[in-house]
């Protein structure tokens, strides 16, 4: 199953290419949220409530003035809906002069849904669904509903399908619009997107066509850059290719 998908992806990927424009993403990780700091003994899932402390809106600001030495500017912004997200997207947007009324908020870049999991003891949770976790491991799909948002809980699985089917969607929407825009940009697109860390790791996952237990071996660094380029060359090195990934530099100096 999971070798005929891979087959599969490579060539519907390969087929689209002559459509498509060079285009990089870069994925941000939010900053830290109050709801990260009892990640240690909970298992947060989305939260999408939850509010940046005050070292996170000083990550996103460091971020952003990073962003601003580097002349790094977005042709396109997303963020996710969860408040963490957007208040990231937002802080770090001002250094670049992009207002608030251009980030493009969407749910389809949303956390991974915990499901019943949410809030819930770490530790104890995962203890009693150890045999099921190792079974199914990227398409283990924590039962119930959420407290918060009420929605039902996501494998990684779910979660890699949501995302890839955005950025796809999006690639093929971004690469029609400058088909038909007078621009003469050189430099290929690039859009910004703030999202989550689950949802970062699994989209790194099936880009490299990884293993199934591959996306949680990664450590994803708050406010950190995942930078992805899609080249349109129809050869080996075409489609989907990961260019660097937890690029947290701007945090070296303490905060």
């Amino acid at each position: 199953f999971f070798l005929i998908r891979k087959f599969q992806r490579r060539v519907q990927g390969r087929s689209k290419r002559t459509e498509r424009k060079n285009v990089k993403f870069y994925l941000i990780r939010h900053a830290e949220s109050e709801m990260n700091t009892k990640a240690a003994h909970l298992i947060t899932g989305r939260s999408n409530t939850t509010p940046l402390t005050t070292k996170g809106m000083q990550q996103a600001h460091m971020l952003g003035r990073r962003l601003r030495r580097n002349q790094l500017h977005f042709d396109a912004v997303y963020s996710s809906t969860a408040v963490r997200a957007s208040t990231t997207a937002e802080i770090v947007c001002q250094h670049i002069d992009i207002l608030p009324d251009q980030i493009q908020k969407v749910d389809a870049l949303l956390e991974l849904s915990q499901g019943a999991f949410t809030l819930a003891e770490r530790t104890p949770t995962y203890e009693t669904f150890k045999e099921e976790l190792e079974q199914e491991q990227m398409f283990f799909r924590p039962p119930g509903v959420s407290p918060d948002d009420q929605q039902n809980g996501e494998s990684q699985h779910d979660v890699e399908v949501r995302m890839m089917g955005f950025l796809n969607h999006l690639l093929d929407d971004l690469s029609t619009a400058i088909k038909q825009s007078s621009s003469s940009k050189d430099e290929p697109f690039c859009v910004g997107i703030f999202t989550h860390g689950v949802a970062i790791k699994t989209v790194i996952r099936s880009v490299l066509e990884c293993g199934p237990s591959s996306a949680m071996k990664l450590e994803l660094t708050n406010t950190s850059i995942t930078e992805l380029e899609y080249f349109t060359d129809f050869g080996a090195l075409g489609g989907w290719n990961v260019i660097r990934v937890n690029d947290a530099s701007h945090l070296e100096t303490s905060i």
